[in-house]
């Protein structure tokens, strides 16, 4: 991930074309004036943010962990990956270089196999970690104690999990609101803003 951009929460149903890449008015683009209102009635203003998901001397995604605390579940995730066959195997060029070394096909479908179980388990075992964070913090346990358990950039994580897919932010509470407009007041006149990634 780089530098963020957001759909500008004043606009309600930002365009995007059929790559999915938002229009240059539908987004708060990084560089520029950044205003994020946040749930509370606070307003964090930059002349230019640049930083990817720091606005004002916060970070955007722990804000929006905090905001979502009591709220949160494992159903506020992606749902939980399923299907092995979905993730990545082994590279065409390497399957080519097994080939030149004498390996067979059925050799080369095994470990392709076992290269995307591999990649499958990592994602189910990152889900389950999330899951169990998830019932953790809205427990009330200390951000000390999460830190040792999950380390430092465990609250970060936490908000990108929840905010950065659309349809993540959508069951949020609290979602990210960012705009561009100095004059848009008030969290609840606002609609969600979307990550541009």
């Amino acid at each position: 991930m780089g530098i963020f951009t957001w759909t500008d929460a004043f606009i309600k149903s930002p365009k995007c074309d059929q790559y999915g890449d938002y229009k240059r008015k539908d987004i708060v683009e990084y560089g520029g004036y950044a205003k994020l209102i946040c749930p509370d009635g606070t307003e964090i203003e930059t002349e230019s943010h640049g930083y990817y998901g720091e606005i004002g001397g916060f970070d955007i995604y722990e804000l929006v962990a905090e905001w979502n605390r009591f709220e949160l579940s494992a159903d506020n995730l992606s749902p939980r990956p399923s299907d092995p066959t979905n993730w990545g195997g082994l590279w065409d060029f390497e399957k080519e270089q097994l080939k030149k070394d004498g390996h067979s096909d059925d050799e080369i479908t095994a470990l392709d196999e076992a290269e995307r179980q591999k990649h499958f388990d990592t994602a189910v075992n990152r889900w389950e970690r999330m899951a169990a964070l998830i019932d953790e913090y809205k427990t009330g346990t200390s951000d000390e104690e999460l830190s040792e358990e999950y380390g430092d950039e465990w609250k970060r994580e936490l908000g990108i999990a929840i905010a950065c897919e659309d349809d993540n932010a959508r069951k949020l509470k609290y979602p990210i609101k960012l705009t561009k407009n100095r004059d848009v007041h008030g969290y609840d006149s606002l609609y969600i803003s979307y990550s541009c990634q």
